[in-house]
């Protein structure tokens, strides 16, 4: 019986998660100052980098969450979580971008063997970040935790596809 209970809360585990950090990535989107902030802030990293500068496109990540975590709103666990989700959206919303942009600079069969990586690195990615969320069980910091990692992951996934981009001439 203690066996089916463990699974039992184990699944329900799962399946809030699953469900909760979409819902609260949908409520937390990126304004249109943190846009700016961050299309700015990689332009001017892979201007730079171009020319010789020590700095890349990694340098962004982190750039709006930080200060929306400096406000008052973004200091509690919600908001702080919502701040993550929130630049998250962005990052994401670059990754397909570049996907898309990748689909159709790369012959057919390069393409659905990037395909399968990136379904391998979206299962990688969230079995990654749960495994912060449940060492943190029971406290509230593990939304923040799972939301951060969600969104460092997201954005070198974006930075990576851009890399690949970059060398189709794309």
């Amino acid at each position: 019986m203690r066996t089916w209970f463990g699974l039992w809360i184990g699944l329900t585990m799962a399946f809030l998660l699953v469900f909760s950090a979409p819902v609260l990535a949908g409520d937390a989107t990126f304004t249109d100052d943190d846009d700016v902030t961050l299309s700015s802030c990689v332009e001017a990293a892979g201007i730079a980098f171009r020319n010789g500068a020590d700095v890349t496109e990694a340098d962004c990540i982190g750039i709006t969450s930080t200060v929306c975590m400096a406000t008052a709103e973004g200091q509690s666990t919600l908001g702080s979580t919502q701040c993550a989700y929130a630049e998250q959206a962005w990052w994401d919303m670059l990754l397909n971008a570049r996907y898309q942009s990748l689909r159709s600079d790369l012959a057919p069969d390069l393409f659905a063997t990037l395909r399968e990586a990136q379904r391998a690195w979206i299962k990688y990615r969230d079995a990654d970040c749960r495994v912060r969320y449940d060492f943190w069980e029971g406290g509230s910091i593990r939304n923040p935790i799972i939301a951060s990692c969600l969104l460092a992951k997201t954005a070198n996934r974006a930075i990576e596809l851009g890399d690949l981009l970059d060398w189709t001439g794309g």
